[in-house]
């Protein structure tokens, strides 16, 4: 089993970059210095970016090939103004050769760098958790200050390689979050991948999230949405009921989150790949197509009144609780330690 060391960046770490106006250039830093440069005793992740206007605020960025990464590319660019008040927009795709030139583009997303209705309420309060190939990036304003954001416009997004359920799958890199599919702006909080998680109930996945291309590089594609491998059984009040409020009492089992196609039933879909092959057993845009590296879903929601940022021992392994962006707990958490591929 393949395993991706995890390396943690956060806002308060000694000599990390500061978001203190909002601007989009501050997050290009903050996503720069953890990908590629370092900052204070923290290496980067090892990336690179093969593509940079520093007049309009344009960044892609590579994952390491040399480290078992696909090679695709997100690349970030600012919505307007480079102001407290913007949008960050991210595109991902196989292959770029060109800023502005895309080798089979998946979706576009973004986030706002503006959390509340005024200024002071940017989220600047950031941590990225990744490896060579893969990272998830948070951000939360400065009065969001527990687990429990009570529809904050935080930021939470992926980006990266899945692990893929097909061996050298071509389409495994992704970026987003947003149920809202294509062209999203991701200014409100129901944009943030802990929502997405939150509202894809038992038996429906959320729906389009990501446009992944076929595993053999073929130039067709097929929509996933994001699966919880358990049924999400209510994030509770946001106040009281103290079980809530911490740890949850009662042992905690997790299991992966999954991307699959939207609006199937495996046992009941009749849909085939482009080449006639059902999809429940299709080598190039199967039902299942991965997992999500080091997400989990948690049986029991907690953890509401913890600081965000809040780490938690389950299972004898640290895991970053994922802020719960509407009112409650969270059952959503990232491993620290390692991600490990279950497929290879």
């Amino acid at each position: 089993m393949a395993s991706f060391p995890v390396t943690v960046y956060r806002w308060d770490d000694s000599g990390a970059p500061q978001i203190t106006d909002g601007l989009a250039s501050e997050y290009l830093n903050v996503l720069h210095k953890c990908l590629v440069e370092g900052y204070g005793s923290k290496l980067p992740l090892g990336w690179t970016r093969p593509f940079h206007n520093a007049t309009s605020h344009i960044s892609v960025y590579r994952n390491n090939t040399n480290a078992g990464g696909s090679g695709s590319c997100v690349r970030f660019s600012r919505e307007g103004a480079n102001s407290p008040f913007g949008i960050i927009r991210t595109t991902y795709a196989v292959d770029m050769t060109a800023i502005n030139t895309y080798v089979k583009r998946g979706f576009t997303q973004g986030f706002s760098t503006l959390s509340g209705v005024s200024s002071g309420y940017e989220p600047i309060k950031w941590i990225m958790v990744g490896t060579v190939t893969a990272f998830y990036f948070f951000a939360a304003d400065v009065f969001a200050q527990k687990v429990q954001q009570q529809n904050a416009n935080g930021v939470g997004f992926f980006a990266g390689d899945i692990f893929s359920t097909i061996p050298n799958d071509i389409g495994r890199f992704i970026a987003g979050g947003s149920a809202s599919g294509d062209n999203t702006l991701g200014n409100n909080w129901f944009d943030h991948i802990h929502y997405t998680l939150y509202s894809a109930a038992i038996p429906t996945p959320s729906a389009n999230v990501f446009r992944i291309y076929s595993a053999d590089n073929h130039n067709s594609s097929a929509f996933y949405g994001l699966y919880p491998g358990l049924p999400c059984l209510g994030n509770g009040p946001s106040s009281g009921e103290s079980y809530l409020a911490n740890a949850p009492l009662s042992t905690q089992l997790s299991a992966p989150v999954l991307l699959v196609r939207p609006n199937e039933l495996p046992g009941n879909s009749t849909t085939k790949d482009r080449l006639g092959i059902p999809i429940t057993n299709s080598t190039i845009t199967p039902y299942l197509r991965g997992v999500m590296p080091g997400m989990k879903i948690a049986l029991y929601t907690g953890y509401r009144d913890q600081n965000w940022g809040h780490v938690a021992v389950i299972d004898g392994v640290d895991h970053l609780i994922v802020p719960q962006t509407t009112t409650g707990g969270s059952n959503v958490v990232i491993e620290l330690g390692s991600w490990h591929d279950p497929f290879n």
